[in-house]
């Protein structure tokens, strides 16, 4: 691996990140028509990509602090974005889960930045979006095995 440099892969996926932030869809759109702080957002988008997680394991995950942790899950379960419930294993560890309400937010955040992208991507000819399908195919499936 000596030729190639992880320094700069990781500048560049930074840079496509800004891009894709700047000029595919702006973020704070995500909570319009919903009074959701980005905490409590990033912690609907964390379990989206997980079954259920105990609190400590989503604090922990998006660094956000224990103390901070409560009022964030408690402002959830109260708004019914999730439910809270003992571990099965472990009755000192609480687990959290998505509910229907968070699903269905979920599905109009997607239906929302999906239309923003194909306003966004009309502009370009057949050929760059056929190059911009396969490199964001190829581009998940890579990320796919980063842990």
């Amino acid at each position: 691996m000596s030729d190639i440099n992880l320094i700069d892969i990781s500048k560049k996926l930074f840079s496509l990140l800004m891009s894709i932030h700047g000029k595919a869809f702006n973020p704070n759109e995500f909570a319009k028509g919903h009074c959701i702080p980005p905490s409590h957002i990033k912690v609907i988008f964390y379990l989206h990509g997980h079954d259920s997680a105990s609190v400590s394991e989503i604090g922990k995950k998006l660094y956000i602090s224990k103390p901070n942790m409560t009022p964030i899950i408690d402002k959830l379960v109260n708004e019914g974005f999730v439910t809270r419930y003992e571990d099965p294993n472990d009755r000192r560890v609480l687990r959290v889960k998505l509910s229907e309400k968070s699903i269905i937010f979920l599905d109009e955040v997607k239906e929302n930045i999906t239309k923003q992208f194909v306003s966004k991507l009309s502009v370009l000819d057949e050929s760059e979006l056929m190059e911009l399908s396969n490199s964001a195919d190829t581009i998940k499936n890579i990320l796919s095995k980063l842990s």
